[in-house]
């Protein structure tokens, strides 16, 4: 997490993301999937996902299915690292007048865990 720059490293592909569930379809997650490229000098090369969270389910609440609907509907590779960012998300507190709530981590790296079960 320490060696990953979004200011400096490559984005190589980007990705709308809307995960629906069940025969209504209802949405239950938005935002933007990058694949990245870290470009620092002791892990130049490296790819990993950066997984910009707007609404719903949050990345690092994903289950099997969820990332299942990911490999099949936007061909995401399993084996490489993801972050989320938090810093774009839709909050009600947020959106509220006179409510503020500061995140101290925007910016957090999701497990692999639950995806190679």
């Amino acid at each position: 997490m320490k060696h990953v720059d979004l200011n400096k490293d490559n984005r190589l592909e980007s990705k709308p993301i809307c995960l629906r569930d069940g025969d209504d379809e209802e949405i239950y997650c938005m935002g933007i999937l990058e694949r990245r490229e870290i470009i620092n000098e002791y892990y130049e090369g490296l790819h990993y996902y950066n997984f910009i969270f707007f609404y719903g389910r949050s990345p690092i609440n994903f289950g099997l299915n969820d990332y299942g609907k990911l490999q099949k509907e936007y061909s995401f590779d399993m084996s490489l690292e993801m972050i989320a960012d938090f810093r774009y998300c839709y909050n009600e507190s947020i959106s509220r007048p006179g409510l503020f709530h500061e995140y101290p981590r925007q910016i957090i790296q999701v497990s692999k865990e639950f995806r190679m079960a």
